[in-house]
């Protein structure tokens, strides 16, 4: 379960503030993107399953929108649909390799799935752009531990 309420406080770190009140700026929100914060804020509200029919809607709209792949693959990790979750992350992965968040999700959705090999390459990966980031470090320790590599767990879990 840290896994996942890792990636959760990831996703809400992220999308902080989205579906509070507007500002004149988000006055003139395009349909999709009032529909975005809308399912984020059935997302939030624990709506996860009317969140994920409204993401799923808005990605057959805009295919290539990695940020509601991203919300997707979050979601179906959740509801432990774990290859779905691989899916869509591998392709936010892919068109946004730098991405911080999308690296650790993927990360953890394999190490979910117990592919200790990947995670770790994906934790590292996310630490080469954000080295001081505990959350990443706390994750690849964990994972180094699943994996028995005890020594180089100890290492991470002191780093976090």
């Amino acid at each position: 379960m840290i896994v996942l309420s890792d990636l959760f406080k990831s996703v809400a770190r992220k999308f902080a503030g989205k579906g509070q009140a507007r500002d004149a700026s988000a006055a003139s929100a395009t349909p999709d993107e009032d529909a975005i914060r809308r399912a984020y804020a059935l997302y939030r509200a624990g709506e996860i399953m009317a969140a994920q029919r409204l993401y799923e809607e808005l990605l057959r709209r805009d295919p290539d929108n990695s940020d509601i792949r991203y919300q997707l693959g979050v979601i179906y990790g959740r509801l432990n649909r774990l290859p779905a979750a691989n899916e869509m992350l591998e392709q936010v992965v892919r068109a946004r390799p730098e991405s911080v968040d999308a690296l650790n999700a993927l990360a953890n959705v394999a190490w979910l799935q117990r592919r200790w090999q990947h995670a770790e390459q994906l934790f590292r990966r996310a630490l080469a752009t954000q080295p001081a980031a505990v959350a990443l470090w706390a994750n690849l320790g964990l994972c180094l531990h699943d994996s028995g590599k005890l020594d180089a767990a100890t290492q991470a879990l002191h780093r976090a």
